[in-house]
């Protein structure tokens, strides 16, 4: 289905005489895309092709007809057959000695009458071919006029489809080549309208195929004769349509250019001749495929505003947005074949990956700090696709091309079972249990999140010891880990308090060594009890080091490592004041035995037993990599939290509102010198439970509104009776309010209060 294939499909598979030219990349930077490459000739050399003169079958004839006209008259010309056979015989004498001829033992006049006979042969075959000729020159005005006819017939239909698209109701397809949109329609002129795929049963109004289609899909039906409420249905509980960007699970209102998607890849625009200012909020004049897979992106809670972004997230954002439907589209095979399989985009961040670390030190070593700082912080972030097994809980993380290529082999797979029937098909179904089934993946390890040392304490001397939060891809917390960073002597011993530093420019071109300590790692899923390590890569260093693995859920590591740097850079105290070590966990996974209960069902029960993962927008997944911390946590500078040192013994409060969770002692600094803004990103959580609370508060003016309405009526029609009662009940609370003033002055000057009878008659009229 790529585009290249469609622009090739008349040379790949039509009558032509095709060489293709493979343009590959000596770079191994480029080595995925050389395979990818190669697999395509590879699969598009195995296309044999026959090729033929385009030409009429009419024009062939008429053709064969005068190249035997030609070929008789030049043999009548020549004298007929005779002088064949004269010309024969006598060859024949002449090779073979005069005998053995085609007219040896032959008398003249069974040689006359030979040629006689031919000559008569060759003369009717000429008159038939000369009657054929003639009847085929009627036969190509016959043809003439029936292709005028059939012109004529084009020429109206395309008149009678224009007035259907000014008058009725219609779906009009969107594709990603622009060629492509604009090209099917599917016209609404029943009450209602059925769509699924081909039965011979029960054939539906709008026939589709491919990936996650039902039979019966969907029901769109017209409920007013002005076709003004045309109402959209599922015709089947597993059935998938989205509008505009959302799921469709109750009855939804077709407006008009409202984008509807059908199954995976069937993607329409609804248009409504009839009633074009009849909308949705949001849509624009003109509907492209761009604007539709956007829109498809925000409904699953990705961003697509490009505003604020760093070039690095503006390149993530474009591959997260050309994955999503490719995503989509492994789903929907992996359900069709039932391989229990699940795919998810993943972003992985510079930081956590040790791309910092090395560009930083790359950087230095050439003597060019501020480069050295730029490649800290901008680290870049890798787009890829994390694949689970729904039967065992595995994870796998595929990078882009990987994907890439697998998705071509789905798309085989999933062609040759749907062009094959009975056994030969059941042989594509359920799990993939070979290599030679692309949704097969060998068992290996799962990186599971990563954990960040910021290291500021370090440009003063100070210690670092406190737990820090081991972050998944997704930003959710997987565990803690306890780390120490304790600057220290050349031969191991521990800074004192003489060496630590006011200024951080104190400790620039001197050597400076340091030992790492990581002591327990507390994970919170039972799964990742198999094995666990840790990862991670010093500055300058070009090899990761790693703990030994150990078994459990609450680890203990003692894992210490001493690092020298002969002399300390700018570069390297930009990164010690900017920067942080990036610490991965990975977890051992084993090839377990898949659960009963799951194997009973298919992929796409197992998917509806899951409880839903609420969508993160890209920009909240990239600024919550340890990359976008890092850079938000700016150029402050401080010492280092947690005890262990003299200086130590900050809170593990962050005091600046970061949000980090680490107590630095930079958070206090940037608080007091108040150098630094910070900044928050609104989720689409925040902003849905704000478009909710402004709902509800609008529903309460609106019913405070009516209440005050309907009160003002009351007093409108109910005048006449109100104002005496009021008036009453106001005579008699002044009454009341004068007695009690009353018996105030009276108690204020000690005096017993006493009613008279008089009085309490009076008082009893008033109430």
């Amino acid at each position: 289905d790529s585009v290249l294939t469609k622009l090739l499909q008349n040379s790949l598979g039509g009558n032509s005489r095709t060489i293709m030219v493979a343009a590959l990349s000596p770079a191994d930077i480029n080595y995925e895309e050389t395979l990818s490459t190669l697999r395509y000739a590879d699969r598009a050399k195995q296309i044999k092709n026959k090729a033929v003169i385009n030409e009429s079958p009419t024009d062939r004839l008429i053709r064969m007809l005068k190249e035997e006209n030609e070929r008789l008259k030049k043999q009548l010309l020549g004298g007929g057959g005779a002088a064949g056979l004269d010309d024969t015989g006598a060859g024949g004498g002449g090779s073979g000695g005069g005998s053995g001829g085609g007219t040896a033992g032959l008398s003249p006049e069974e040689i006359e009458e030979m040629r006689r006979a031919m000559e008569a042969e060759i003369r009717a075959q000429l008159e038939a071919n000369a009657k054929q000729l003639q009847s085929g020159g009627n036969n190509w005005d016959e043809m003439q006029k029936q292709a005028q006819r059939e012109l004529q017939a084009e020429e109206e239909e395309r008149e009678r489809q224009q007035r259907k698209l000014e008058t009725t109701p219609h779906f009009v397809n969107l594709n990603e080549d622009p060629l492509l949109s604009g090209v099917v329609f599917h016209f609404l002129e029943k009450p209602a309208t059925t769509v699924g795929k081909a039965d011979p049963a029960a054939e539906p109004d709008i026939s589709l195929s491919g990936l996650s289609i039902r039979k019966e899909h969907a029901v769109i039906t017209i409920k007013d004769k002005s076709k003004k409420m045309i109402v959209l249905a599922l015709g089947s509980s597993v059935a998938k349509v989205k509008v505009n960007g959302v799921t469709v699970a109750d009855p939804t209102e077709l407006r008009h250019l409202d984008r509807v998607l059908f199954g995976s890849n069937h993607l329409y625009v609804f248009k409504n001749p009839l009633h074009p200012q009849h909308r949705s909020d949001g849509t624009p004049d003109v509907v492209s495929y761009d604007f539709a897979q956007e829109e498809i992106a925000r409904g699953k809670g990705y961003t697509t505003n490009v505003h604020g972004l760093t070039p690095d997230q503006l390149r993530a954002q474009e591959q997260v947005l050309e994955l999503l439907p490719l995503v989509s589209e492994a789903n929907a095979i992996s359900e069709e074949l039932n391989k229990g399989r699940s795919f998810e985009i993943a972003l992985l961040s510079g930081l956590s990956n040790g791309q910092n670390n090395t560009a930083a030190a790359a950087s230095a070593a050439i003597g060019s700090s501020k480069n050295g700082a730029a490649a800290a912080k901008n680290s870049s972030t890798e787009v890829m696709v994390r694949m689970k097994n729904l039967l065992n809980g595995n994870e796998y993380l595929w990078s882009r091309n990987k994907f890439m290529d697998r998705r071509f082999q789905f798309q085989d797979m999933y062609q040759s079972w749907s062009e094959s029937e009975g056994p030969v098909a059941e042989r594509f179904v359920g799990p993939p249990k070979t290599e030679k089934d692309p949704f097969f993946d060998p068992v290996q390890d799962l990186m599971i999140g990563s954990a960040n040392v910021f290291l500021q304490s370090l440009a003063y001397g100070l210690d670092f010891a406190d737990t820090v939060t081991v972050t998944g891809l997704r930003g959710e917390e997987q565990g803690t880990l306890s780390v120490q960073v304790q600057p220290c002597h050349a031969d191991g011993t521990p800074f004192g308090e003489d060496d630590y530093v006011d200024e951080p420019s104190d400790l620039v071109g001197k050597p400076f060594t340091l030992c790492i300590t990581l002591q327990t790692l507390d994970v919170h899923k039972a799964r990742f009890c198999k094995g666990l390590r840790c990862e991670y890569q010093f500055y300058g260093q070009a090899a990761k080091t790693c703990t030994p693995t150990v078994r459990g859920l609450s680890v203990t590591f003692q894992h210490t490592q001493r690092f020298t740097l002969p002399q300390l850079t700018p570069a390297a105290m930009e990164w010690f004041e900017t920067g942080s070590l990036g610490i991965q966990v990975w977890a051992v996974q084993e090839e377990t035995a898949s659960d009963p209960k799951l194997a009973q069902l298919t992929t796409s029960e197992i998917k509806r037993l899951q409880a839903p993962r609420t969508g993160t927008s890209t920009t909240d997944l990239i600024n919550r990599s340890p990359a976008a911390s890092a850079r938000a946590r700016g150029k402050g500078k401080g010492s280092g939290g947690g005890g262990g040192g003299a200086g130590g013994g900050v809170a593990r409060v962050c005091g600046c509102g970061c949000g980090c969770g680490y107590g630095c002692g930079c958070c206090f600094r940037r608080l007091e010198r108040r150098s630094t803004v910070a900044v928050r990103l609104v989720s689409m959580g925040s902003m849905r439970l704000f478009a909710l609370t402004a709902l509800v508060v609008a529903v309460g003016l609106m019913m405070m509104a009516l209440t005050v309405m309907l009160f003002g009526l009351a007093l409108l029609y109910m005048g006449p009776v109100l104002v005496p009662m009021v008036t009453a009940v106001l005579e008699v609370g002044v009454g009341w309010c004068s007695r009690v003033r009353c018996i105030q002055q009276l108690r204020g000057q000690g005096r017993r209060w006493h009613v008279s009878p008089q009085q309490r008659r009076w008082w009893r009229g008033r109430r």
